[in-house]
């Protein structure tokens, strides 16, 4: 049997953001190596103090992926 999925490389600035696919915690925080179903999703990454980054990827079963390093921008302070 062939696996379904493949290993996506996740490594975010600063580092220990939550890493979700499809809206559901994977558990892990980056940097991170996370197994992604075939097909297309949502990646989000999000820290505390910061804005969420969101982003649609298309997985190919086997094809490991090299995410950029994701910058999270500081969240807009409220007054």
């Amino acid at each position: 049997m062939v696996p379904d999925w493949a290993e996506v490389n996740v490594r975010s600035n600063p580092p220990g953001a939550e890493i979700l696919l499809d809206d559901d915690p994977t558990g892990l925080t980056t940097p991170a190596t996370v197994e992604v179903p075939t097909g297309e999703h949502e990646l989000q990454v999000r820290a505390p103090g910061h804005k969420a980054h969101r982003q649609r990827i298309l997985v190919a079963a086997l094809e490991q992926i090299d995410l950029p390093e994701i910058t999270l921008e500081r969240a807009d302070g409220l007054l």
